[in-house]
């Protein structure tokens, strides 16, 4: 299983951008501070948000707000200019629920009141009929 869960401020406003086959993608990065005292230090977190979530909630992802973010880690291996095996950790949002916007000093933004919108991430998911369930 890879599953990745974190919580931090983004450093920055999320981009926009579409794939040459206009899928929308959101990329943006988010600062995310443990350990006390001295001991304090901060992780930051590349993050790439896939198709209508990242359509409805770019808007909302701006410099400093609080987020929650669920996704999958993907490791990226490529060579720098001077030929160097490296290797890039990026977190791939879930799509569904990927991302939970929280509100300053860790009070909770009502996520149902943000947009009507950002539960349509997936416009194909099938209902389920409860008598197909096997319990």
């Amino acid at each position: 299983m890879n599953k990745f869960i974190v919580t931090g401020n983004l450093t920055k406003d999320a981009e926009l951008k579409y794939t040459t086959n206009d899928k929308p993608y959101s990329k943006f990065t988010i600062a995310n501070n443990e350990g006390y005292g001295d001991n304090k230090k901060a992780n930051f977190f590349n993050c790439t948000l896939w198709g209508k979530g990242a359509e409805n909630l770019n808007r909302f992802l701006i410099k400093g707000q609080k987020v929650l973010i669920t996704g999958k880690i993907d490791i990226n291996k490529y060579q720098d200019k001077e030929g160097v095996e490296k290797q890039a950790i990026e977190i791939n949002v879930d799509s569904f629920g990927g991302v939970e916007l929280l509100g300053n000093k860790g009070q909770q933004v009502d996520n149902n009141n943000v947009d009507s919108q950002l539960v349509n991430f997936d416009e194909d998911i099938t209902p389920v009929d409860d008598g197909d369930m096997p319990f």
